[in-house]
């Protein structure tokens, strides 16, 4: 699947389906109407236990708008009740 960004209103991440809502006459095999561009995808980075990787908005890297990613660090408070709900979920379920 292909995201698109308009750098004019920050819309992301859009598709082929909401670009043709805005002109329907355009598939995918055409140039993008301006002012839309395409986004390339960058696959996440690597993460431990302790943090997970969110979506930022695309930046151009070498003039190319590329996806983007922030890590996000859980705090010791969040650590351990994410611990709780694990351990939770791997109880067995008790029949009433």
């Amino acid at each position: 699947m292909t995201d698109y960004l308009n750098p004019i209103t920050g819309e992301f991440p859009r598709h082929d389906g909401d670009i043709q809502l805005i002109q329907s006459d355009w598939t995918p095999e055409q140039s993008l109407p301006e002012p839309w561009v395409k986004v390339i995808w960058q696959d996440p980075p690597t993460t431990d236990e302790t943090q997970i990787a969110l979506v930022a908005p695309p930046a151009q890297v070498d003039g190319v708008w590329t996806r983007q990613w922030t890590i996000y660090t859980y705090t010791a408070e969040e650590l351990a009740a994410n611990k709780a709900r694990q351990e939770e979920l791997q109880k067995p379920q008790e029949n009433n």
